[in-house]
C-alpha cells in the first residue's frame, strides 16, 4: 500500500526524535549504571580487605587483653588443677566471652557459659593443634550448629606449651559491631551447614542461594536488570571468604540497599522519559504542521498531474509558493504543463494527418466517417487511385512519385470537403456536397492534370470509386473495404469511374473465393484441379506427336470455373506460378504414362508473362525434368507475343536456356499481338500457332484465307513448324493442309478430353 508524504513525514519525524530520545534514554541508563556500578563495585573492593583487617583488629586486640589479664594473675607455671578452673572463670567473666581453654605441660582446662555446647577432648585438641601450629591469634570452629571465634593469647608471652584460648559465639551482636566497623550490612553463610543465615539485616529471609544471587558482576549492564527494577532484588553483594577456619570456612556478604539505589535511578530516568515523550509530543505536533506545509501543495500539483493524465488541461494554476524550491517545482510544472499540450496538439496533428501529403490519414478519416454513419447523416465518398503508381515510382523515381503525391494533395485540399490519403496512390474525398457524375468527370481531369517535377512532365491517370452512405456501407471499415473493391473493379475494367453496386461486390467476392479456394487446391493437390488434353494433329501425315494441357477447375463450391478466368485471376493475384509449376508436374507425370504407349508423345503447356520473368521458373522446370527422369523433348512451352516484348531481353534469355536443353518453344494466338514481326529474327522460337480468329469460318472468309496463307508461308521461310488453332470444320482443314500448315488443332479433330480418356484415343490412332 503507497503512503501519502504527508504520513511519510510526520512518520519521518516522529521516528527520528524517537528514535533520538530512546538513543540518549540508553545513554543516561548506560552512563549512570556505569557510574553507580563503579561506585558500588569499588565500595565493595575497598571494604573486603578492611572487613578482614577490621577483624584482625578486634582479635589482636581481645588477645592481649586475654595475655594481659593471664599475666596478672598467678604464675602460670605454677597453677594447679584446682586453681586453674577458678581463675578460668573468672577470666571467662573478665573476658566476657563463651569459653575458654588452657592447656600447659601436665595440665589441661576448659570453662564455658553454656553446657550444652559439647567440647569434648578431641574438639580441644583439634582445637589446640591449629593454634600450636599455626601462628594466626584467631579462627573459627563450628560445633553445635554455632559457630565460635576463637582468639589464642600472644604465644610470645606464655611459656612453651602453653596455651590460652578464649572462644566467642559469633552473634547478632557481634556481627553488628563488626557492620558499625565497616558501615555495610553484613550477612553470615556457614557453608554447607544447617545454620540459619546471620545477617544484621532485618525484614528480609535470607538464604545462601539468594546471597549468591544478588551478587554484584563487574559488568555495569547487570546492576539495573529487570529484577532490580521491579523490586525482586532488594540487595546488591559481595561475598568474601574467612579463610582462618579449623573445620569450616564461613562466608561472609557485604550488602547495600538495592532498591534504594534503584529508585534513585529510576526517578531520573523516568523523568529524561518524561522529558522525552514531551519532546516527540512537540514533535509531532511540529511535524503535522510542516508535513502539511508541505504536502498540500504537492497534492494539489498531483491533483492537476491527474487532470493532465486525463486529457484535461487547467487554464492556470493558482498556488503560491512557500519556497524556493518549491516556487522552482511550480515553474517547471507549469512549464511541463505547456510543452504537453504543445506536444500533444502536434501528436494529434501526426495522428491525424498523412506526414507526405499533409492529408487526413486512414485513422482519422475512419473515425469521422463511422461518427457519421452512427449519426445517419447522408453523404458521398469518392474514392481516387493512381493508375500505375508503382510505375512512376520504378521509371522515374520515388522522389518524383512523392512529388506527384503532393501535387494531387494539393488539388484535393483545394476542392470542397474533407480529403485523405489511404495508402500508396489511393486517396479518399469526401465532399460536401453530392457531385454527379459530370462533375466527378470534370473533378477527374482537374486532378489528372500533367505533373511537373524537375522539368519532366508526369502524365497522371486516376480510376475513380463512388459511394453513397449510409446506403453503401455500415461501417467506416466496410467503407474502406469496398472502396478498395470498386477502385479495384475500376482499374481492371475499361471504365475509369465504378459506382458501388451489390452485383460488383458480389463479382469481388467471387474473385475472392476463386483465389482462396485456388490456393488451397494447388496446396493440397486437390482432384478438384486437373488437365485435359487437346491433340495437335499433323496434317501432312496424319499423325498425332503433341498435345496441350489445358487447365481444368470444378470447385465444390463454385462448380465448374472457366480457364480464362480462373487463370487471368491466378496472374492478377501474384500467384500464377504456382499453377504453372503444378501444371508442369502434372503434365510430366501424365506423359510418362502416354509414352508407355505412344513413344515420341510430346505435352505442350501454357506459360505466362510472371513465368517467363521469373528467375526461379526455368530452375524449377530443369529440376523437374531430372525429378522423372524425362528427355527435354517431352514438354514444350507456348507463350503469347505479349508476354515477350513486355521484357523481351529478360524473356530471351529464359527461352534461350529453355531451348538449349532441347525443349520447343511456341508463340500462341500469333497475329492478335505485337505487330512488329522483328521478335522473329531474335527470339528462340519453333512454333507459330496461328490464332483461332484466322482459322475461322476460314472457307468463307477471303481475308483470313489471305492472312492464314501468308503467316504460313512466313513461318515456312524462318523454317518455323505452323500449327493451325480453331479448326472446326473439314474444309478449314483441307485448305490448311494445302497451303502447306504442318499441324492442326480443334474440335474438328477432337476435343479436350481427360487423362485416360486421351490415352485411349491415343492408343486407337
Amino acid at each position: 500500500m503507497h503512503k501519502t508524504l504527508y504520513f511519510s513525514i510526520v512518520r519521518m519525524v516522529v521516528l527520528l526524535v524517537s528514535g533520538t530520545a530512546i538513543i540518549m534514554l540508553l545513554a543516561v541508563w548506560d552512563n549512570l549504571s556505569a557510574t553507580v556500578h563503579k561506585n558500588i563495585y569499588g565500595t565493595f573492593e575497598n571494604v573486603a580487605p578492611l572487613l578482614n583487617e577490621e577483624i584482625n583488629n578486634l582479635a589482636t586486640s581481645k588477645s592481649s587483653q586475654l595475655t594481659l589479664l593471664l599475666e596478672d594473675s598467678t604464675k602460670h607455671n605454677e597453677l594447679q588443677q584446682s586453681e586453674t578452673d577458678a581463675v578460668l572463670k573468672e577470666f571467662l567473666t573478665q573476658l566476657n566471652s563463651d569459653l575458654l581453654f588452657f592447656s600447659a605441660p601436665n595440665l589441661t582446662a576448659k570453662s564455658q557459659i553454656n553446657n550444652e555446647i559439647d567440647f569434648n577432648d578431641q574438639s580441644i585438641n583439634e582445637i589446640l593443634a591449629y593454634f600450636r601450629d599455626n601462628t594466626k591469634s584467631y579462627s573459627f570452629y563450628y560445633v553445635n550448629e554455632r559457630l565460635f571465634w576463637l582468639i589464642s593469647a600472644n604465644q610470645q608471652a606464655l611459656l612453651k606449651d602453653t596455651y590460652l584460648v578464649a572462644g566467642y559465639e559469633l552473634n547478632q551482636a557481634l556481627l553488628k559491631t563488626l557492620s558499625n566497623e565497616i558501615r555495610l550490612n553484613l550477612s553470615l553463610v556457614i557453608p554447607d551447614k544447617p545454620t540459619k543465615v546471620l545477617s544484621t539485616i532485618k525484614g528480609l529471609e535470607l538464604t545462601e542461594k539468594s546471597l549468591d544471587n544478588w551478587i554484584l558482576s563487574s559488568s555495569h549492564f547487570d546492576l539495573f536488570n529487570l529484577s532490580v527494577v521491579f523490586g525482586l532484588q532488594p540487595l546488591y553483594t559481595a561475598k568474601v571468604d574467612i579463610e582462618n577456619g579449623i573445620n569450616v570456612i564461613p562466608h561472609i556478604y557485604l550488602s547495600l540497599n538495592a532498591e534504594r539505589i534503584s529508585a534513585n535511578f529510576v526517578e531520573l530516568v523516568a523523568t529524561i522519559a518524561g522529558l522525552s515523550l514531551i519532546a516527540i509530543i512537540l514533535a509531532i505536533i511540529t511535524a503535522i504542521y510542516k508535513a502539511k506545509h508541505i504536502s498540500k501543495p504537492l497534492e494539489k500539483i498531483t491533483e492537476y498531474s491527474e487532470f493532465i493524465s486525463q486529457g484535461h488541461y487547467p487554464k492556470e494554476i493558482n498556488e503560491k509558493a512557500h519556497t524556493v524550491e518549491f516556487g522552482r517545482l511550480l515553474n517547471a510544472f507549469k512549464s511541463m504543463q505547456q510543452n504537453i499540450m504543445s506536444r500533444e496538439e502536434q501528436i494529434l496533428r501526426q495522428s491525424q494527418t498523412d506526414a507526405l501529403s499533409n492529408l487526413y490519414n486512414r485513422r482519422f478519416m475512419q473515425a469521422h466517417i463511422d461518427h457519421l454513419l452512427n449519426k445517419r447523416h447522408v453523404f458521398q465518398i469518392i474514392g481516387i487511385n493512381l493508375v500505375k503508381f508503382r510505375e512512376i515510382n520504378d521509371v522515374f523515381g520515388y522522389e518524383y512519385g512523392d512529388e506527384c503525391l503532393r501535387v494531387i494533395a494539393k488539388r484535393l485540399k483545394a476542392l470542397p470537403g474533407m480529403a485523405a490519403r489511404l495508402n500508396g496512390g489511393e486517396f479518399l474525398w469526401l465532399p460536401e456536397t453530392s457531385r454527379n457524375r459530370q462533375q466527378i468527370i470534370e473533378t477527374c481531369r482537374q486532378l489528372e492534370a500533367d505533373v511537373l517535377c524537375n522539368g519532366i512532365s508526369i502524365n497522371i491517370s486516376t480510376a475513380i470509386g463512388i459511394m453513397h452512405c449510409p446506403d453503401d456501407a455500415d461501417t467506416a471499415k466496410q467503407l474502406f473495404n469496398r472502396v478498395s473493391m470498386i477502385l479495384d473493379i475500376a482499374q481492371k475494367s475499361n471504365k475509369k469511374i465504378e459506382t458501388y453496386s451489390t452485383s460488383a461486390e458480389n463479382q469481388f467476392s467471387r474473385r475472392r473465393k476463386i483465389i482462396c479456394n485456388l490456393k488451397n487446391a494447388l496446396l493440397t493437390d486437390s482432384a478438384s484441379l486437373y488437365l485435359e488434353y487437346q491433340p495437335q494433329l499433323n496434317l501432312q501425315t496424319g499423325e498425332v506427336s503433341h498435345i496441350e494441357a489445358l487447365a481444368r477447375w470444378h470447385d465444390d463450391e463454385l462448380g465448374t470455373i472457366r480457364p480464362d478466368e480462373f487463370i487471368q485471376i491466378a496472374e492478377d493475384a501474384g500467384f500464377i506460378n504456382q499453377l504453372t509449376l503444378w501444371v508442369l508436374r502434372t503434365a510430366m507425370k501424365d506423359v510418362i504414362a502416354f509414352r508407355a504407349t505412344k513413344e515420341n508423345i510430346s505435352i505442350a503447356i501454357n506459360i505466362s508473362a510472371q513465368d517467363i520473368i521469373d528467375e526461379e521458373f526455368v530452375t524449377n522446370c530443369l529440376q523437374s525434368f531430372r525429378y522423372y527422369a524425362l528427355s527435354h523433348d517431352a514438354i514444350s512451352f507456348e507463350l503469347t507475343e505479349s508476354i515477350i516484348v513486355n521484357d523481351s531481353e529478360l524473356a530471351k534469355f529464359h527461352l534461350q536456356k529453355l531451348r538449349d536443353t532441347g525443349c520447343k518453344i511456341a508463340i500462341d494466338d500469333f497475329g492478335t499481338g505485337y505487330s512488329s514481326l522483328s521478335y522473329l529474327t531474335t527470339l528462340p522460337i519453333d512454333v507459330l500457332k496461328i490464332d483461332r480468329w484466322f482459322v475461322k469460318n476460314l472457307p468463307t472468309q477471303k481475308c483470313n484465307q489471305w492472312i492464314c496463307r501468308r503467316i504460313i508461308a512466313l513461318a515456312n521461310d524462318f523454317g518455323f513448324t505452323v500449327v493451325a488453332e480453331g479448326i472446326e470444320d473439314r474444309a478449314s482443314m483441307r485448305l490448311l493442309r494445302k497451303w502447306g500448315c504442318h499441324k492442326g488443332q480443334g474440335y474438328y479433330i477432337s476435343k479436350p478430353m481427360a487423362r485416360d480418356a486421351i490415352a485411349k484415343w491415343l492408343m486407337e490412332q
